[in-house]
């Protein structure tokens, strides 16, 4: 499944192309060893308390949500092979984006994402 995520006070779209991984094999997979992220594209990984980067090739933006999709913690450019965030309790899930939206997209602690189906059309 395919999910569109806005900011939304701005409604800036954070990515078109959200693969949605919800299930065991797909988070323990993730995103390891596949090909950098682009613009649009992302992860999110549900549920999801903390994340590593082992067997990554490039570094991602991570951010947590809580069951209301507000954004609890963020992880700016978490290094290939040595990244690793905290374990956050509170958390429901976690977006993983290429690196450099966070910045590109003033995302902060607060801030509230929306999440909709991308719909083929």
């Amino acid at each position: 499944m395919l999910l569109r995520v806005t900011e939304a006070q701005s409604g800036k779209v954070v990515g078109d192309r959200i693969r949605l991984a919800d299930t065991f094999w797909a988070r323990l997979r993730g995103l390891m060893l596949s090909p950098p992220l682009t613009e649009g594209e992302g992860l999110l990984l549900s549920p999801c308390r903390s994340v590593h980067m082992l067997f990554m090739r490039y570094p991602l933006d991570v951010i947590f949500l809580d069951v209301l999709s507000r954004v609890i913690a963020c992880y700016p450019a978490l290094p290939p092979w040595t990244g690793v965030t905290r374990w956050h309790g509170e958390a429901s899930a976690a977006l993983e984006l290429p690196s450099g939206s966070i910045h590109r997209f003033a995302l902060k602690v607060g801030a509230h994402l929306l999440r909709e189906p991308v719909t083929d059309s």
